[in-house]
């Protein structure tokens, strides 16, 4: 244990605290970047196991606002570790704290949360043991933290408990007298006259020492005082307790309070089943408090879900830091279920499927981005260092930081990493020499600003960071090896040995250098499709040429653009010399040059192949051997070989002075649609829709490389020109690099969701562009041919809770909720809202959908008219595991709903958890209702059936009549509805599953909607055909005078008025008389947008409707306008609802996310 650095991630920095069983270190773990506490468990008088035990139960208690949390248990060379959260404050005996006036209030807040943890644990089942001033810390929040659970000197007591008690004062570590003093001092009575003591669910221990502890707080001494042999101890407390002679506060002060002093003593009591639980300790606290102040104490509220899903995240780092990184993603996938705001294990989950190439980036950033609305800054610091790991958004991630505009010291570490891996080395000092001088200045911060000085030519400033980065903390081993370079230029060859050996042979340097060398580190814009692209011999300018004919030139590295010129034949594009097309006379889809562009190869969009004379002009060969079109053509620098790629799945290589086809490769399984070769002819790379890239080698004509089952059709290929390494680009935006040699896929990097049109590859294998079809250009570097590469690994995000919300604004805003309510009691309701106004503007999230639904109670009774839409919130996310068929609000705090897998979920909205109540694979639910009375559920599914489910009972029915999958569910009280593509309409009843009549149409009926008084049943159609049907007959009694268009939702306006609503596929929304079937109002929502689903609120008289591209629009009907428009989800809006009052919507996409909104309106 003598090393700094253990595990390859473990930097032990400082021993905090030695006991004779344990030590504790500081350690920074890299893989969170965070400091932790690792306890070192000794092996003392067969003491490790006992001790292993009792750290496996404090790792078990969840995470609680007073409680300090274990996070996980690991050896170290034989010796079990602890790994415990560093809470940074000071513990009760360094704070000075005594009774008076002025301090009482705060000794009762200190009370009461020690009361809160303690409550906790016992609900737990977990005997403290050991509640001392020392264990108590008060963090620099304010917040008490209890630490040590069932720790301290547990083993001794145990001892002493079966007879062993010489032991306990005879430790040789334990020699602070008034250390044991302490420890004895808040031991029960029980402990000294009882021989049989026992600490098992000894709870009334534990409030004895609570007494004794309020005790020491207003004191700041114990009620005996102990001089002499520390041997006697044990027979002084005997002596003291067998007496009962334990003071009172009372005795101590007269002038405390009569209450807190009664309930100190209580605590005291010699009998332990006279002691109160700390349940009514607390209460009894929160009394007092309220006695002596005026003020109701108003405590911190956390969902146990919440607690427990910290917890459970902290406890799969463990997993993972134990290498079981399976056992890590399951517990992570149930923690973002049981409390959807956890953050944290939602991207600890897509970090680990990341490394596991499980999802791509681009999923990642887009799923990741939507939990904005609960930590923004968690979240893009995330998001930037993912990126840096992986290569790709760099300049992305820059352009978002840039919307920041608070950030604090890590946003502004990340944002001076991004402009250095973007060769902005001047501006990534500048952040740098900021950050250095901050009370936080790591080595890693010193080596960043010599590396940004170095890469500016700076070596007298480089080497001056870097010496003096030496003396700060946390180890960074590229700044040893950047330190002996430094040395070894001052010609100090034994100092630099040293420190070169501190670098290379640490097990902490394989954290800082990942395998994947490759990052974006700049992005050009134009307007246009990319058709070709270039980079210098010698690297300074990229020459793009977009499909209007501009050729684009930027410098580089510098990435300034210098000229936009008209393309003609005398500029080559390329390497290999592409030109656009437009320059001959007849079509030509590509045309390729040798080197001396003496010989030009073409192909025109069918299966030939044409060779040109291009100082004549002449065509000298046509070549006919392809059976279909030819897709792309690539020729040796020397112009003796070329290669095709065609549509009939062969690559062909052919001699070009007689047009002989010399091999023909025909391994892919579809279209080859992109080809290169090699400078030297001998390598050739193709690239095909059967998602594969194979490089061959023309001497003996097999595949020697080869890239299988990528996520799109490969659109653009590059061959190095010795052949060594071939990229290539996909329909999907992801560029893919091959390492030849080794048959190793190097890297996969990312860039847009467009296609990538053309990617080429510098001569030296240092560059990649990429050019993609919406005119975007993107350069990806090898890094590792820096100087100064600063490579990157993205921590796991270890969970706590929020900063706490302080007493006096707890206090305020009970305040207000108190005035609001006395307002509504006085039919006072526009003061009533000015104070829930007030409260919404709080920090305190936790009562921001509480105060909504409060507002919409107020204007569902009082009436209360909204003008305008004053803002828009996300309030939950909840996730599901595949797309969203359905959901189904229960009431305002449950709500069901089923994905694609046919798994059906409860969420809670309040507590944001879920339960997973059952899952019937082998049926493709489409949608789904429950039955008037609660109790039954009814499916339909995309085969024909109609399901009845009683959950109760777990009785299953299918009933069968329709023939082709089912589009909506209803009930009308004992009957249920069914519609089907099929185009009938079945009514069963919805208990036995008897058939009770059928409405026949020829449309594809896509909903139903249903009048108040249930006698009139209104289908929409895909053929655009709305009908009315009446209920009692089953017979059609009304049709819509003209189409509708394809309709995908209908829904009753005003019964009143007899209107209703219609919105389909033309992004428009149709009012239409009830009574007449004629169109009334046509407004057009979306354009170029499919409108998918839509509901309304009768009571505010708007809609809410979703879009087949993820946007939701509120519209309102008095004003005739889009009051607002989200973009929501990244699929199809699959279904929306709206509260009747207009304040909360729920939209379900495609893209497996259900999100609840709330709508802030100004009235």
């Amino acid at each position: 244990m003598n090393t700094n650095v253990l595990h390859k991630k473990y930097c032990f920095e400082k021993i905090l605290n030695e006991t004779a069983y344990y030590t504790d270190h500081k350690v920074w773990h890299n893989s969170w970047r965070e400091y932790v506490v690792v306890r070192v468990i000794k092996d003392l008088q067969g003491s490790q196991d006992f001790l292993y035990d009792e750290a496996q139960t404090w790792i078990e208690v969840s995470s609680h606002p007073n409680v300090v949390c274990a996070y996980f248990t690991k050896t170290f060379d034989s010796k079990p570790c602890l790994f415990i959260e560093n809470t940074v404050g000071k513990n009760l005996t360094s704070i000075p704290l005594q009774y008076s006036t002025e301090n009482f209030p705060q000794i009762l807040e200190f009370a009461i949360q020690i009361s809160q943890g303690m409550e906790y644990l016992h609900d737990e089942r977990v005997v403290h043991g050991a509640l001392l001033p020392d264990n108590i810390i008060v963090s620099q929040n304010g917040r008490i933290k209890i630490n040590n659970i069932r720790w301290e000197f547990a083993e001794n007591l145990e001892n002493a408990a079966r007879g062993l008690r010489p032991l306990f004062t005879e430790d040789p570590f334990d020699f602070d007298a008034q250390k044991i003093y302490k420890k004895f001092a808040t031991l029960p009575p029980e402990f000294f006259l009882t021989t049989n003591f026992s600490w098992k669910e000894n709870f009334a221990a534990d409030v004895y020492a609570f007494g004794m502890l309020v005790y020491y707080m207003c004191t700041r001494e114990f009620p005996f005082y102990f001089e002499g042999n520390l041997k006697k101890l044990f027979a002084f407390y005997t002596r003291k307790h067998e007496r009962g002679s334990i003071p009172t506060l009372k005795q101590k002060y007269s002038y405390v309070f009569n209450e807190f002093s009664e309930l100190v003593a209580s605590c005291l009591s010699p009998s332990p089943q006279s002691r109160p639980s700390f349940a009514t300790i607390k209460s009894n606290l929160h009394k007092i408090y309220e006695s002596y102040t005026g003020i109701n104490y108003i405590a911190e509220t956390f969902p146990d879900t919440s607690l427990l899903s910290i917890s459970l995240n902290n406890r799969a780092l463990g997993e993972i830091d134990n290498k079981d990184p399976q056992k890590a993603k399951s517990i992570l996938r149930d923690v973002s279920l049981l409390h959807t705001d956890r953050i944290s294990a939602i991207l600890n989950l897509k970090l680990l499927q990341l490394r596991e190439q499980k999802i791509s980036l681009r999923e990642c950033l887009e799923s990741t981005k939507d939990l904005q609305y609960i930590d923004p800054q968690k979240i893009i610091r995330f998001q930037c260092m993912v990126c840096l790991e992986f290569g790709s958004f760099i300049q992305d991630m820059v352009e978002e930081l840039d919307k920041i505009t608070q950030k604090d010291e890590q946003l502004q570490f990340l944002e001076g990493l991004l402009y250095y891996r973007m060769g902005e080395y001047e501006k990534a000092r500048q952040i740098f020499r900021s950050l250095v001088k901050t009370e936080n200045a790591t080595q890693e911060l010193w080596y960043l600003m010599g590396a940004s000085c170095l890469a500016l030519q700076d070596e007298k400033s480089a080497h001056q960071a870097w010496s003096e980065g030496l003396n700060y903390p946390l180890p960074y081993f590229d700044l040893f090896l950047a330190y002996g370079m430094v040395v070894t230029s001052m010609g100090d060859w034994p100092k630099a040995r040293e420190y070169f050996e501190k670098g290379f042979h640490s097990e902490a340097l394989k954290i800082q250098h990942p395998k994947n060398n490759w990052s974006h580190v700049r992005t050009f814009y134009t307007r246009r499709n990319i058709i070709d692209l270039a980079i210098t011999k010698k690297k300074r300018y990229i020459s793009v040429t977009t499909i209007d004919g501009i050729e684009h030139i930027w410098s580089w590295p510098q990435g300034e653009k210098q000229q936009q010129v008209q393309s003609s034949m005398q500029i080559p594009l390329s390497r290999t010399g592409r030109i656009h097309r437009s320059f001959f006379s007849e079509h030509m889809s590509d045309i390729v040059f040798g080197e001396n562009k003496e010989v030009g190869i073409s192909i025109h969009g069918d299966s030939n192949i044409k060779i040109w004379n291009m100082k004549s002009h002449t065509c000298t060969h046509e070549l006919k051997e392809h059976n279909k079109a030819v897709t792309s053509i690539a020729i040796t620098s020397t112009g003796k070989l070329f290669v095709s790629g065609s549509l009939d799945k062969t690559v062909k290589v052919w001699n070009v002075e007689n047009g002989e086809c010399l091999l023909s490769l025909d391994e892919h399984e579809d279209c080859v649609n992109c080809v290169d070769i090699s400078n030297e002819g001998d390598i050739v790379a193709s690239g095909s829709w059967d998602k594969t890239v194979r490089v061959w080698d023309i001497l003996n004509g097999g595949c020697i490389a080869q890239m299988c089952n990528l996520q799109g059709d490969i659109t653009s290929l590059s061959l190095s020109s010795d052949g060594s390494m071939a990229v290539s680009g996909d329909a999907c935006g992801n560029i893919h690099i091959l390492d030849v040699p080794s048959n190793t896929k190097i890297a996969m990097l990312q860039g847009n969701r467009k296609s990538i049109t053309q990617i080429t590859l510098s001569r030296d294998k240092s560059i990649i562009i990429a050019g993609y079809v919406d005119g975007t250009v993107r350069v990806f570097e090898d890094i590792s041919l820096r100087r100064c590469p600063c490579w990157v690994e993205s921590p796991f995000v270890l969970d706590r809770l929020t900063q706490p919300v302080s007493l006096e604004e707890r206090q305020q805003v009970a305040f207000w909720q108190d005035k609001a309510e006395n307002f509504i009691h006085n039919n006072k309701v526009e003061k009533a809202l000015d104070f829930y106004k007030k409260i919404l503007d709080t920090t305190n999230e936790n009562l921001y959908l509480e105060t909504l639904k409060n507002v919409t109670a107020i204007t569902k009774k009082y009436g209360a008219r909204s003008r305008e839409i004053n803002n828009h919130k996300l309030i939950s996310i909840f996730y599901h595991d595949s797309g969203i068929k359905d959901f189904l609000i229960l009431n305002d705090d449950y709500f069901f709903s089923i994905c694609e897998n046919s798994r059906l979920y409860r969420w809670q909205v309040s507590e944001k958890s879920c339960d997973v109540f059952w899952q019937k694979s082998k049926y493709d639910f489409s949608c789904f209702v429950m039955t008037p009375n609660k109790r039954n559920l009814c499916f339909g599914d995309n085969n024909h059936f109609v399901h009845l489910w009683s959950p109760e009972s777990d009785n299953w029915k299918i009933l069968e009549g329709h023939t082709n999958n089912i589009t909506c569910v209803k009930t009308i009280n004992d009957t249920l509805i069914s519609a089907s593509s099929d185009g009938t309409i079945q009514f069963w009843n919805h208990q036995s599953g008897d058939p009770l009549g059928i409405c026949q149409s020829i449309d594809y009926i896509t909903d139903l909607a249903i009048t108040d008084d249930h006698s009139v049943i209104i289908s929409s159609s895909l053929q655009g055909n709305i009908k009315f049907w009446e209920t009692s007959t089953q017979k059609c009694i009304l049709q819509t005078n003209k189409t509708a268009g394809p309709t995908s939702q209908i829904s009753i306006l005003d019964p009143e008025k007899a209107a209703m609503v219609s919105c389909g596929t033309d992004g428009c929304l149709k009012i239409w008389s009830m009574r007449s079937g004629n169109c009334n109002d046509v407004y057009k929502i979306a354009t170029n947008e499919a409108l998918t689903s839509m509901s309304i609120s009768r009571e505010q008289n708007v809609a809410l409707l979703g879009s087949n591209r993820g946007n939701l629009y509120l519209w309102d009907f008095e004003q005739e306008k889009c009051i607002n428009q989200i973009q929501a989800h990244t699929g199809k809006v699959v279904k929306v609802h709206l509260d009747p009052q207009g304040f909360f919507g729920y939209s379900a996409g495609s893209d497996g996310i259900i999100k609840l909104w709330a709508f802030e309106w100004q009235f």
